[in-house]
């Protein structure tokens, strides 16, 4: 895995295999939530821009993904703001 030596490089191996696995954990329990919001919007205003709404919500969340700073240029900044992302795409992927 990737996220162990760009977001997490301080902690031992086993830890940061868990925190990344927390990291990716965090996008399954936001699906609910994101079903939630999104079907919500999806009765009482549009479905067309509902689902609008949830891709951008995911293409945004990855793309940002791509070009975060990692560990050593921000510090613990880096693992805040994948948590994050990996929010968004867990909204975005329930909707």
């Amino acid at each position: 895995m990737v996220f162990l030596h760009l977001f997490f490089p301080k902690s031992d191996p086993t830890s940061a295999l868990l925190q990344s696995f927390a990291t990716f954990s965090i996008a399954v329990f936001a699906r609910p939530i994101g079903a939630a919001i999104f079907g919500h919007f999806g009765d009482r205003v549009d479905r067309k821009a509902t689902l609008v709404a949830a891709l951008m919500t995911m293409s945004l969340s990855t793309v940002t993904i791509g070009v975060l700073p990692t560990y050593a240029s921000i510090g613990v900044g880096a693992p805040l703001l994948l948590a994050l992302c990996r929010l968004g795409q867990g909204l975005g992927l329930g909707g």
